[in-house]
């Protein structure tokens, strides 16, 4: 039955990338379409069970997937939360299910294709930046969610760059992955330059693709303006006290019934962060001219490839060609 139902669906899958304006297009877009034609199951997931299921899809070794499993226990949870689901578009927006497990996306080919395994008639929306304001994004986020090492030695000597990220970040690569699993008319590609440039547009776009009708106009506005490089250290230090191991504090954020007290401690440090760089309207970056060049070349060749792909003069937002 599972299979039968999923290949059918009416489903919208928004895939990531993480900071590329994916929690306006959550709370402004997504959350308010019209829930006689929408079921929008989350992010935030407003039902566990849900939130539960894209939790096991995200995180499931490689050797424990069943997607027969997956497909009837998803059609299950429809059954017995949204019984007129065959008749509305069904959306999900969750970042990691582009990147799977590892927070900086080692499982990016994995995941394409567990998802287009469970999900085969899927259309795609993801979105990505610029990459040397994306490392400099995802870094903060790395240190905000338990990381300890400096800017430099991640960029230049870690691991977590040089055999994850870095690969993530051939952005023609991963497009022409999901073109090849699903089809180019199922997948929409979006940059958050152009959610900047004109987010009504954008947005309208992204309704065009879903086969939503009703448009209008929207203010892009960033959910978190990003932290300065002083309080982004200050959290680094912080975690050096508290934080036990990188990976379990990435794996327990979404599982607040592992929250301890020293978990707890930090995310209402960082909390008190957020409030003092925002009132103090704080600056600072971490990429020099160095760093970006060093970034920059690494990927000139690869957006040449990208820019074709989409027909897109990437030069007007930000990339380097």
């Amino acid at each position: 039955k599972g299979s039968v139902i999923t290949n059918n669906l009416n489903i919208i899958l928004h895939i990531g990338y993480h900071k590329t304006g994916t929690t306006f297009l959550q709370d402004k877009i997504f959350s308010n379409l019209s829930k006689q034609e929408v079921i929008f199951l989350g992010q935030p997931f407003f039902n566990k069970n849900f939130k539960n299921f894209f939790q096991n899809l995200k995180d499931i070794n490689e050797l424990s997937f069943d997607n027969e499993f997956f497909k009837n226990s998803f059609i299950k949870l429809l059954d017995e939360n949204y019984p007129d689901y065959k008749d509305k578009m069904i959306i999900v927006s969750l970042e990691s299910l582009h990147s799977g497990f590892d927070w900086f996306g080692r499982e990016v080919v994995y995941m394409s294709k567990k998802i287009q395994s469970v999900f085969p008639k899927a259309k795609i929306i993801i979105g990505m930046r610029p990459q040397a304001t994306y490392v400099e994004a995802i870094y903060k986020e790395f240190i905000i969610h338990g990381g300890k090492i400096s800017f430099q030695y991640f960029l230049y000597k870690s691991q977590y760059f040089k055999f994850i990220l870095k690969d993530k970040l051939f952005y023609e690569k991963v497009v022409k992955l999901y073109y090849k699993l699903y089809s180019k008319e199922q997948v929409f590609v979006y940059l958050q330059e152009q959610m900047k440039e004109d987010s009504s547009l954008l947005v309208n776009n992204i309704l065009d693709f879903m086969e939503y009708k009703d448009k209008r106009e929207f203010d892009y506005s960033p959910h978190y303006e990003g932290l300065s490089k002083i309080s982004t250290e200050l959290i680094r230090y912080i975690n050096i006290l508290l934080v036990v191991d990188t990976n379990e504090s990435i794996y327990i954020r979404g599982n607040s019934d592992l929250w301890t007290f020293k978990y707890k401690l930090r995310r209402r440090l960082i909390s008190l962060l957020r409030h003092i760089n925002k009132l103090l309207k704080l600056k600072g970056k971490y990429i020099g001219l160095e760093d970006e060049n060093y970034i920059n070349n690494i990927y000139k060749a690869s957006n040449k490839e990208f820019s074709e792909l989409l027909s897109i003069d990437l030069k007007k937002y930000g990339f380097f060609l």
